[in-house]
C-alpha cells in the first residue's frame, strides 16, 4: 500500500501500467491476427489484417488503456490504501482476455469470451495479490517494452515492403509489349440502374460516355449474386462449382487454378490490385493472389481502427448510436483513383495490370455532396446502424417509400461513382495513356429493391441480383460504339484480357468475349448455400443456380423449386413459367445442362 505522501508517484505507476498491459496486449493481439492469418479462412469477413497492425494494435491499445488508468488513478486519490495496481490490472486484463477470445468470431460465443476474461482477471488479482514490489519492476520495464513493440512494428513493416520488391524482381528480365489492363469493378452496380441500359434516370454520363467509345455487353451476367464467389470467378475464369470460393466453410479463394494477376504477372506486367472492399475483396479471402503491389487495409483511420477488435466493437456498436452509420474508413472512388495514380507514379514504366475494386455504390447508401438529394435520396429513414446488407436476422421487404428512399441513395451513389470515373478517364488520357490501356468495366453483383420479395444481395440469382454492366473500350482493337446483345458472363473476362494483351489463354478454358466459338452456349450463375442468413433467404436452404439464354432465365434450388422466366416478354421476371405443362420439357432441358456444367453439386452430400 501507498502512503498518503506517495499518493503522486502511485498515480504515475498506475499511468505506466495501463501504458504496459495496453502495449502488451497489442502485441499480442497482433500476433494473434498474424498467426490466424496464416490459415485460409480463419479470419471472419469483417477482421483482416496485414502488417501495419504490429505497430498500430500496440499503440491503439495503450492509448485506450492509458485512459482508463487515468481514471482508476483519479479514484485512487479518494481511497489511497487500497492495491489499485491489481484493480486496473484485473480490469484491463479480463477485457484483454475478452478481447482476444473475441478476435476470431467463431471459436468462442460471446459469453465464453466473457467468461475466460473474467477468468484472466481472476488469476491477475491472485498473481499480484502475493507480489507487492511487481508494479515497480513493471514500470521500470517500460521503454524496453515502447522499444520492443515499435521496434517489431518496423520489421513487420520492412518485411512486407521487401516481400514487394522480391515480387517485383522476379518478374520476367524483358517486358511484355502489349497495351496496360485496367479491370474496373463497380462493386454491387446493378446494369438496369444505368444510362447505357436504358435506364430513364441521369445516372451515369460519364459510363455512357465510356460504353459509346467501346463495345457494351448488353446481356452479361455475373457469376454469383455476391462479392467474393463473382471475384473469384471473375479472376480464375471458372465457375463457381469449380473454384467453390465463398462456399460454405470455405471464405476465401483456393489455390486450385491460375488466376488472372498471376498469368499477367507470369508474362511481364506489373499486377496492382486497389480494393475499397475490405471484408471480401481483402487479403485475408487471398483473393490478392498473384498481386505485386496490394492496397485494402489501413489507407484511412477509420479502416486502422477497425482493424483492432476493440475498435472494431467502438466503430460498429458505439459510434452509430451517435450517427456514425459509414463503413469506417470508407474508401471512395477519389481515393481509389488517388491511390492508383500514386503507384503508378511510383512504379517501373513497363505495362502494368491494374483493379480497382470500387465501394461507392454498396450500402449503406450514403452518396457525398454534391449529389446528395440529387434524386430525392433522404437520411430521414436512416437508422442507429450501419447497414452493409450483411444480416442474420429475419428481414422484411420495408414499405415503398422506404424502398424508393434506398433507390433514390443508391442512384444518387451511382452519380458520384459516375463522375469519378469520368476523372480517372480524363487522368488516363492527360497521361497518353488512353489509346494503350485495355479498359474492362463491369461489376461482380447488382442489388434488389424489394423484387421477389428480396432485399440487399447473395439470396437469390433474379436479374436484380446478376445482371451486370460489362464495358471494354481498347480503340486499336475493340469496336467502338457496339452493343452485343449475345448473353455473356464475367468469367470470360481473364481469356478476353489474355487475348486483347496477346498472350495465351490456355490457363482460361472459357472462351474470349470476342471468340468466334459457339456462342449459344447457356452463362450459369450460382450461389452456395449459407449459414447465419435469414430463414427467408434461398441461400439458407441450398445453393441455387440458373441458366441465362437471350431469351430464357432458369433458376433452380437445391430443394427442388425452379423458376423458368421469359425475358423477352417479362423482363422484370413477374411471372414464373416453370409450373405449366407446355414448358416442362424446356424447364428439363435446362436441368440436364446444370448437371452437365456443375455435376458434382447433383450428387448426394453432407454439409
Amino acid at each position: 500500500m501507498s502512503p498518503a505522501g506517495q499518493i503522486g508517484p502511485h498515480f504515475s505507476q498506475l499511468l505506466a501500467l495501463g501504458v504496459w498491459l495496453g502495449l502488451a496486449y497489442g502485441f499480442l493481439e497482433a500476433l494473434e491476427f498474424f498467426v490466424l492469418g496464416l490459415v485460409p479462412g480463419a479470419l471472419a469477413w469483417r477482421n483482416g489484417n496485414s502488417a501495419p497492425v504490429f505497430l498500430v494494435a500496440p499503440a491503439f491499445y495503450a492509448a485506450c488503456y492509458l485512459l482508463v488508468a487515468v481514471i482508476v488513478a483519479l479514484v485512487s486519490r479518494l481511497v489511497p490504501r487500497w492495491r489499485w495496481d491489481i484493480v486496473l490490472a484485473a480490469v484491463l486484463v479480463t477485457l484483454s482476455g475478452y478481447l482476444g477470445a473475441s478476435l476470431q468470431g467463431q471459436i468462442f460465443s460471446p459469453l465464453a469470451s466473457v467468461i475466460l476474461g473474467l477468468g484472466m482477471g481472476a488469476v491477475t488479482i491472485r498473481f499480484m495479490r502475493g507480489r507487492p514490489n511487481l508494479l515497480p519492476k513493471l514500470v521500470r520495464t517500460l521503454p524496453w517494452l515502447v522499444t520492443g513493440t515499435a521496434a517489431v512494428g518496423l520489421v513487420a513493416l520492412a518485411a512486407a515492403a521487401a516481400r514487394e520488391r522480391a515480387a517485383f524482381a522476379a518478374l520476367p528480365d524483358s517486358a511484355p509489349r502489349g497495351p496496360n489492363v485496367l479491370l474496373i469493378v463497380l462493386d454491387t452496380q446493378r446494369a438496369d440502374h444505368l444510362g447505357f441500359h436504358g435506364y430513364d434516370r441521369p445516372t451515369s454520363p460519364q459510363l455512357d460516355a465510356l460504353a459509346a467509345q467501346g463495345t457494351m455487353f448488353e446481356n452479361a451476367t455475373s457469376s454469383s449474386s455476391w462479392t467474393l464467389p463473382s471475384h473469384a470467378s471473375l479472376f480464375t475464369g471458372r465457375p463457381v462449382n469449380e473454384h467453390r470460393a465463398g462456399e460454405f466453410r470455405r471464405p476465401f479463394l483456393g489455390r486450385g487454378f491460375v488466376t488472372l494477376a498471376e498469368a499477367m504477372a507470369e508474362a511481364g506486367y506489373v499486377t496492382a490490385g486497389f480494393s475499397a472492399n475490405p471484408f471480401w475483396v481483402g487479403r485475408q479471402t487471398r483473393i490478392n493472389r498473384g498481386f505485386v503491389h496490394w492496397e485494402d487495409f489501413y489507407l484511412k483511420p477509420g479502416d486502422a481502427l477497425v482493424r483492432t477488435v476493440l475498435g472494431r466493437k467502438i466503430a460498429y456498436e458505439l459510434l452509430p448510436k451517435f450517427g456514425e452509420i459509414d463503413i469506417p474508413g470508407r474508401m471512395r472512388v477519389e481515393d481509389i483513383n488517388r491511390r492508383f495514380f500514386s503507384w503508378l507514379d511510383g512504379s517501373e514504366r513497363r505495362p502494368f495490370f491494374a483493379f480497382l475494386n470500387y465501394l461507392d455504390v454498396h450500402g449503406p447508401y450514403l452518396p457525398p455532396p454534391p449529389h446528395a438529394g440529387t434524386f430525392g435520396g433522404s437520411l430521414s429513414h436512416v437508422g442507429k446502424t450501419i447497414d452493409l446488407g450483411a444480416v442474420t436476422d429475419e428481414t422484411q421487404v420495408p414499405p415503398p417509400e422506404l424502398l424508393r428512399d434506398w433507390a433514390n441513395r443508391y442512384d444518387e451513389s451511382i452519380l458520384s461513382l459516375d463522375a469519378g470515373i469520368g476523372d480517372l478517364l480524363t487522368e488516363l488520357g492527360r497521361r497518353g495513356l488512353e489509346d494503350n490501356t485495355v479498359i474492362v468495366l463491369t461489376a461482380d453483383h447488382g442489388e434488389s429493391f424489394g423484387e421477389h420479395g428480396m432485399i440487399y444481395h447473395g439470396n437469390g440469382l433474379h436479374r436484380d441480383q446478376v445482371h451486370v454492366p460489362l464495358v471494354i473500350r481498347y480503340s486499336p482493337a475493340v469496336a467502338s460504339g457496339v452493343r452485343d446483345s449475345t448473353p455473356v458472363g464475367i468469367h470470360q473476362i481473364p481469356a478476353t484480357v489474355m487475348q486483347l494483351a496477346g498472350l495465351s489463354t490456355e490457363d482460361f478454358p472459357t472462351p474470349s468475349l470476342f471468340s468466334s466459338a459457339d456462342r449459344e452456349t447457356p452463362v450459369l450463375a450460382e450461389v452456395g448455400f449459407r449459414s447465419q442468413v435469414p430463414a427467408s433467404w434461398p441461400t439458407s436452404r441450398g445453393w441455387v443456380k440458373s441458366l441465362t439464354t437471350a431469351r430464357w432465365h432458369f433458376i433452380l434450388h437445391e430443394e427442388g423449386d425452379r423458376e423458368l422466366y421469359d425475358l423477352t416478354n417479362d423482363p422484370g421476371e413477374s411471372i414464373n413459367l416453370a409450373a405449366r405443362a407446355e414448358y416442362a420439357d424446356t424447364v428439363q432441358d435446362f436441368r440436364t445442362i446444370l448437371v452437365r456444367m456443375a455435376p458434382s453439386d447433383f450428387q448426394p452430400r453432407g454439409r
